[in-house]
């Protein structure tokens, strides 16, 4: 979607205006993000006919297919190429080396690949309109073509470009893009690419559920234990009972959102319960387990895990997130504190 507010024709259309702006906010940043966005106003000029060029630098675009037909974008990846007519804006700005993220629009609204340009926009050949035909006789060639395992909703990437809702660019384009060609920055397509590669949460299958079950119950028993809240004889019974009580329609319990945690590539690393409840009248998360896999601990997957269901609370509406920490569990304590967790109450106990 085109954003709400008029800008000139060397405008990122992204992220809005990147003279005046950008100019303005040198003095308060670093040098080298300094360096970096006077090397991209630089970079750009437009032509007396209001076409953007950029003199030779590689440049970042958005690929939005606006019918919103995953399939046929998969195709075009797999053929390694994009089927554009000459009327798409910025098409004559397209040049080999250029930088492409691909976008599926509505209903959709997901990225889900990535790819370097391998030619200038141009005619097909007759060969290659054999090849490609779907209605138009133009195109680009792609090269290093990445097919993402799963896609990065738009609004994902809205959020980390635009976390306070303040860029009226930005936030022209969270309903999804009207043109077939985007110009994007490089932080942005950065910040795409960086979506795709995180930790991410998924719900949970129904195998992944009991799997979790049969893990977390005798886990949240010998917590308790060590805690000296439960005799060791009574505590897999109580977990039970507790976890019954708390999850009386299993995963589809209301108001409990069970996810596993996938790596960057696709891996079941762990597994993250959240729960909605009421608190001084209002709704919060609360976190009753976030649980990594031995053999992936140390990899920063819990940190990741915790930033990424503060996107899944900000959807649902919550407020603020809570959790409870054992006080023998000093790691996930200092895990939680480190992002952003902080003691509300503190039980403690001297044993005589």
């Amino acid at each position: 979607m085109q954003p709400s507010l008029r800008r000139t024709p060397g405008d990122c259309e992204l992220c809005g205006p990147d003279r005046g702006e950008r100019k303005a906010a040198v003095a308060d940043r670093p040098l080298a993000a300094v360096a970096s966005s006077l090397w991209i106003a630089q970079s750009r000029s437009t032509d007396f006919a209001g076409r953007l060029t950029v003199l030779g630098r590689m440049k970042h675009f958005i690929f939005n297919l606006a019918d919103g037909n995953r399939e046929q974008a998969t195709a075009f990846l797999r053929a390694e190429s994009w089927v554009l007519g000459s009327d798409e804006r910025h098409c004559d700005s397209l040049a080999a080396g250029d930088l492409v993220l691909i976008h599926v629009a509505k209903p959709r609204c997901e990225f889900i690949g990535h790819a370097r340009l391998a030619s200038a926009f141009r005619d097909w050949t007759p060969l290659e309109s054999d090849a490609f035909p779907y209605g138009r006789s133009s195109g680009v060639l792609l090269a290093d073509v990445h097919e993402w395992r799963r896609s990065v909703p738009l609004d994902a990437v809205v959020h980390r470009i635009d976390p306070t809702a303040s860029n009226l660019y930005v936030q022209g384009n969270a309903a999804g893009f009207r043109s077939g060609i985007v110009l994007i920055t490089a932080e942005e397509y950065a910040a795409a690419l960086a979506l795709n590669r995180e930790t991410v949460l998924a719900p949970m299958t129904e195998s992944e559920f009991v799997s979790f079950v049969a893990t977390a119950i005798p886990a949240y028993a010998d917590d308790k234990v060590r805690s000296g809240q439960w005799a060791s004889e009574q505590s897999l019974e109580l977990s039970r009972t507790a976890f019954d009580e708390l999850l009386p329609q299993g995963r589809d319990t209301a108001d409990n959102h069970l996810f596993t945690v996938l790596d960057d590539g696709g891996r079941a690393v762990g597994t993250l319960w959240l729960a909605v409840k009421e608190q001084a009248g209002k709704h919060i998360g609360y976190i009753y387990d976030v649980r990594i896999q031995p053999e992936f601990r140390r990899g920063g997957h819990a940190t990741r895990a915790l930033n990424a269901v503060e996107d899944e609370a900000r959807k649902l509406g919550l407020s603020g997130i809570a959790l409870h920490v054992f006080g023998h569990n000093v790691g996930a304590r200092a895990l939680y504190e480190a992002v952003g967790y902080k003691a509300t109450n503190i039980n403690m106990f001297k044993a005589l």
